[in-house]
């Protein structure tokens, strides 16, 4: 560091170069406990290895460096405030130093003894973890030469090149050489991570038909706790909750069967079982990353490439510029004697991955049931593998940026390949070739897994059962991106661009633009050719699964139950295209050689502000890979749900025969015994007959139970979960209740038509809705809003079933013991499926499987009644007790308005409740939208969780409020009420009715203020503005309205007003208006060619939901054209 001018010669050769400092840290541990019959350890050992450069610095007021031959400067610095001048006879060059990280971690866990098993039991054995990573990093130390207040200048005899480094002048900055290359440094880093798992040993579980249905609730339910997403958390504890329905079905079969069967053994009892289970994993990731050179001028940056005017150095005159930024206050010139290049550089990511794990185990078990004892003996096998391959490209452009003018000199071609040149002025003289190409981003993604297990079990005593279940499943992820992300071009401000070419000028997807009047444009050029460039991103995912169950004959069937327990298949695919266009703006256009010009100019497209249509990635690994695990969580709770139809099918059916057995006729021995002789049993016994008769009724009752295996239930069963696994990955409580009801009533069509007569079996495909619908209800009749199901108990399913199978008028009190157990299974299945589906709580898929009272009993309080209960609710913070407390506790005002308006009598009466209900009806409006107007003005994020949960109480109760009034409406006219008066009623509820389908209402509250004007949709028919375009609001920008999402804009109430003043804009559907605020409001027509009705779509103003750039791009001058018509 020299205080005034510090100067360094050197005749030959002058080097600044690096010094190296190292550091390495290892460090290894091992932690012992141990306890009451086990023992575990933790044993873990890192490295981290660092080597980084140690700078050489040159400082002072003023620098001057100069070699006779070469000037190398690696990873340093030279600094001054002044002038900074750098000189070499040969080689100048300003590059970077190699530094160095590494790291390695291993951690390794042993557990031997005693151990857990996430059930109900315990394993005597050992378990292993290990997980070890290896990262090595290869890093770039760029230099530095600068200069605060002065200019600076490298001048080389030869060849000058900066790489990965930074060159800085306050003033001008000048590179002066037989050939000039700036260039982009590479960071490499590379990391594998193994996984190893392995147990073994002895456990001793519950068993049993009940005893393992506990264990598999209990063990569902632990992993439940360790999953973090709650849709998937969601779905695992409603298999628990189905786990423990399912052992309760075990008990009342057992029960059922009584002691006369004797292989009625299964019910409980424990097993011991020795396995041994072992899974590897192994991923890399590599990763190139580009540190591109930064040249910066505060005035002009001048960059010259003379060439060799001796021919004694091969090749010269070249500026080459890779990956880097050259920046300019004013002027910013390249002179190259030969060619100008200016190139992107890559960035690289590669992902490669593979798995696998096996399993078996054996075990015997004594179980026990009112039949006896059994001894039961099982065996299983498992194993899986899979693999992925990703990589991707991404490029760094080089970019040349001027504030005032950019000059581009060859003597022969300029190429630019992933670079953009920006000035205010653009001119560049090239003697032959103009090349300028946009390059494209690429992704590739390929993944597969497969697993596979089979387990047989057989009961050994008076009558043996013994069940074989084969499980396989397989899925793939494919997904192929390319875009252009930046456009190549050159892009002129207000001064133009004049580009002369000797010869042929080409634009592959670039552009060159100009904010100018098209007088100062001009481009002048022998040929011209141009080419567009296709973007494109398409994805494929694909899941099969399938799991059958095969059972030994049960109960005196005659057939073996051989049911397909789980056969699903998910697919999802996306695909997307954009077109990057070659574009020239609008000026004078020269082509010189006519005779060689092969494309007409005319297609070229002089529209460069709409030119690049960058296209975004459509496939997220994580997603999809989230999305294929809801599908199977739901795949296996269809499995279960059949179990469980199953299971009840066997309990009716056993019933009914052993009744039958009391109550036998002789025509039913007769046709017993001629049923007997005709399979070849001559001469039946009388127990031979009793057990014909038996298997008859058992047989027959399964049958029409429709719960046995292809009966009509366990068919709509299948077909409604598979229409709703379909859905999985989206919000399956929005889609069930929204709309998704074409795509749900398509698909149960198609599994419930026959193949080859391809008619709809109508009984079968009814079920299948009515299930469907029922899970709607226990979904919309929650909390589906905030994305908790809340206590779905099935009540609301049981209501829809009733009506869809038994008829309108059908009650409880009038079905059959059969039909109600029929009801109760299915109400209990669907609401367990709601409660997997609706949302985030854990809370909400436990409780859906169990039989209780309904949770929707908000219904009919008082605003305040309804905001205080909101705000309890969530501050129960998710404890079922307190939540049923707080419920408990504004229940009575629910159940003495409900009493009102089921017995009011006389016309007075029901008119006082009518009018009673448009009151409540009218302050729920104004409450919820003064809710609303909070969430447009302030953000969703706003709003409070009381907030949101009071918001969608009272959206429901909405709808609750107009079936009273058809309620009310039934009570007039039963009583005796007029015409008249039924009329009245009509007229009262009418003014809040339409409104109320919309999800909020109009109309006066009990103190007489006026509601909301009009509904929550602003323009719910369609109007014609008075610029004659029609205009209709689309729900989904209206909370509550259909298809509304969190993410969705929120549209303002004066929306209508801001269309009429809107303009049009060159996209044909889409219009742009703006608000007195300044924001623009955008608006989207329902066909591509503009012709349909317009609605709101989005505004810069709309909190965290605004529309921003990536939107607006297009309509710059739209926008711009806005500017005055605040």
């Amino acid at each position: 560091n020299a205080g005034q001018q510090l100067t360094a010669q050197a005749g030959n050769n002058l080097t600044l170069t690096t010094g190296t400092a190292s550091s390495d840290l290892v460090e290894h541990s091992k932690q012992t406990s141990k306890g009451w019959l086990s023992k575990s350890s933790v044993e873990t050992h890192d490295e981290v290895h660092d080597r980084q450069a140690l700078s050489t610095t040159f400082s002072g007021d003023k620098v001057k460096i100069q070699a006779g031959k070469d000037l190398h400067i690696s990873g340093s610095h030279v600094a001054g405030t002044q002038d900074v001048s750098l000189n070499a006879g040969q080689q100048l060059t300003v590059a970077t130093a190699a530094e160095s990280h590494g790291e390695t971690h291993l951690r390794q866990e042993k557990k031997s003894g005693l151990m857990g098993t996430g059930g109900i039991g315990f394993t005597l054995g050992k378990a292993s973890q290990k997980v070890a990573t290896d990262s090595d990093s290869q890093l770039s130390k760029g230099s530095t030469v600068g200069s605060s207040q002065g200019n600076v200048t490298l001048n080389a005899g030869e060849q000058l090149r900066v790489h990965g480094s930074e060159v800085i002048a306050g003033k001008n900055l000048t590179l002066t050489g037989q050939q000039v290359t700036v260039t982009s440094a590479e960071n490499r880093n590379h990391t594998t991570t193994k996984t190893e798992q392995k147990q073994s040993g002895l456990t001793v579980a519950l068993s049993g038909a009940a005893g393992g249905a506990i264990n598999t609730a209990v063990q569902t339910a632990h992993e439940a706790q360790q999953t973090a997403d709650p849709r998937l958390k969601a779905l695992q504890n409603t298999k628990a909750a189905l786990s423990g329905v399912q052992a309760t079905q075990a008990a009342r079969l057992a029960e059922a069967q009584g002691s006369d069967e004797k292989g009625n053994n299964n019910l409980a009892g424990v097993s011991l079982s020795y396995g041994r289970q072992s899974a590897r994993s192994e991923q890399q990731h590599r990763q190139t990353t580009q540190q591109g050179s930064h040249l910066t001028a505060g005035d002009n940056l001048t960059i010259t490439a003379h060439g060799d005017d001796k021919g004694t150095s091969g090749p010269t005159g070249d500026i080459r510029v890779q990956g880097s930024q050259l920046q300019a206050g004013k002027d910013l010139k390249l002179n190259a004697n030969r060619d100008i290049t200016l190139s992107s550089s890559q960035n690289t990511e590669q992902t490669t991955g593979k798995n696998s794990s096996h399993g078996s185990a054996l075990g015997v078990g004594l179980t026990a049931g009112p039949g006896g004892t059994g001894l039961n003996v099982s065996a299983n096998v498992s194993r899986g593998n899979g693999r992925e391959n990703g990589n991707g490209v991404s490029h760094n452009n080089t970019t040349l940026d001027a504030g005032q003018t950019v000059e581009l000199n060859s003597g022969r071609d300029t190429t630019l390949k992933g670079a953009q040149v920006k000035g205010e002025q653009i001119t560049a003289e090239v003697k032959r070739h103009l090349s300028l190409s946009s390059k494209q981003d690429s992704q590739r993604y390929d993944s597969r897994q497969q697993n596979a297990s089979a387990g047989v079990s057989t009961t050994v005593g008076p009558q043996s059962n013994g069940t074989l279940n084969l499980n396989a499943s397989r899925n793939k992820l494919h997904s192929n991106y390319d875009s252009v992300q930046e456009q190549t071009g050159l892009f002129a401000g207000k001064g133009g661009y004049q580009v002369n070419v000797g010869d042929h000028t080409q634009l592959d997807g670039a552009v060159i633009a100009s904010q100018a009047d098209k007088a100062k444009n001009t481009l002048n050029t022998g040929t011209l050719g141009f080419k567009d460039i296709q973007n494109k991103a398409d994805f494929t995912v694909e899941q099969q699964s399938a799991g059958v169950s095969l059972g030994q004959p049960t109960a005196g069937q005659v057939l073996n139950n051989l049911a397909v327990n789980a056969l699903t298949g998910t697919h999802n695919q996306g695909h997307d295209s954009s077109t990057t266009h070659a574009a020239v703006s609008d000026g004078t256009l020269i082509i010189r050689d006519k005779a060689h010009q092969t494309q007409d100019v005319a297609n070229l497209s002089r529209d460069t502000d709409n030119a690049a249509n960058v296209l975004s990635p459509i496939f997220d690994k994580e997603k999809e890979q989230q999305r294929l695990k809801q599908a199977q969580l739901i795949g296996e709770l269809s499995a279960q749900m059949t179990e469980i139809a199953g299971t009840e099918g066997k309990i009716i059916a056993t019933q009914a025969a052993k009744a039958k057995l009391d109550h036998i006729s002789e025509q039913d021995k007769a046709d017993a015994r001629e049923q007997l002789v005709n399979r070849g049993n001559q001469h039946p016994t009388s127990a031979d007959i009793s057990k014909q008769i038996y298997d008859t009724a058992y047989t027959q009752a399964l049958n029409d139970s429709g719960l046995g295996t292809g009966g009509k239930y366990q068919k709509a069963l299948q077909a409604a979960t598979a229409a709703i696994q379909g859905l999985a990955g989206n919000n399956l409580g929005q889609a069930l209740a929204g709309g998704a009801s074409p795509y749900l009533a398509g698909v149960i069509k198609e599994l419930t038509t026959d193949p080859q007569t391809h008619q709809v079996d109508i009984a079968t495909n009814t079920l299948a809705h009515a299930i469907l619908g029922a899970v709607a209800a226990e979904v919309s009749g929650n909390n589906a809003l905030s994305g908790a199901a809340g206590a779905a108990s099935g009540e609301l399913a049981a209501q829809v079933l009733i009506k869809q199978l038994y008829g309108d008028g059908a009650k409880v009190s009038e079905l059959t013991e059969e039909q109600k157990q029929t009801i109760s299974t299915l109400a209990t299945l669907a609401a367990g499926l709601a409660g997997g589906i609706a949302g985030d709580s854990t809370g909400s898929a436990v409780t859906g499987a169990q039989a209780g009272k309904n949770s929707v009993d908000n219904n009919h309080l008082s605003v305040d009644q309804n905001r205080s209960r909101s705000e309890e609710l969530v501050n129960c913070q998710g404890d079922s007790s307190c939540r049923t407390t707080v419920r408990d506790k504004y229940r009575q005002e629910y159940d003495q308005v409900q009493a009102r308006i089921a017995t009011c009598s006389g016309a007075d009466q029901c008119v006082a409740v009518a009018k009673e209900l448009r009151a409540l009806q009218g302050d729920y409006s104004a409450r919820m939208s003064e809710i609303q107007e909070k969430a447009r003005m302030q953000g969703l994020d706003s709003l409070t969780p009381a907030e949101v949960r009071e918001w969608a109480d009272l959206r429901g109760a909405m709808s609750n409020i107009d079936a009273s009034r058809n309620l009310v409406l039934h009570r007039a006219q039963v009583t005796g009420g007029s015409e008249e008066t039924t009329q009245e009623i009509v007229k009262i509820m009418g003014q809040t009715g339409i409104a109320a389908s919309a999800g909020v209402a109009g109309g006066i509250g009990k103190a007489g203020a006026k509601g909301v004007k009009g509904g929550a949709i602003p323009v719910p028919n369609p109007v014609t503005a008075n610029n004659g375009l029609v205009y209709k609001s689309n729900p989904k920008h209206t909370l509550g309205g259909d298809g509304n999402r969190l993410s969705a804009g929120i549209e303002p109430q004066n929306s209508f007003n801001l269309f009429e003043k809107s303009i049009p804009t060159k996209d044909p559907k889409v219009r742009l208006a703006i608000d007195e605020k300044g924001n623009i409001h955008r608006f989207f027509n329902e066909r591509k060619d503009g012709s349909g009705s317009f609605h709101w779509s989005g505004s810069t103003g709309d909190g965290k939901n605004a529309l921003g750039h990536n939107e607006l791009r297009k309509f710059n001058s739209e926008i711009k054209q806005l500017g005055g018509k605040k």
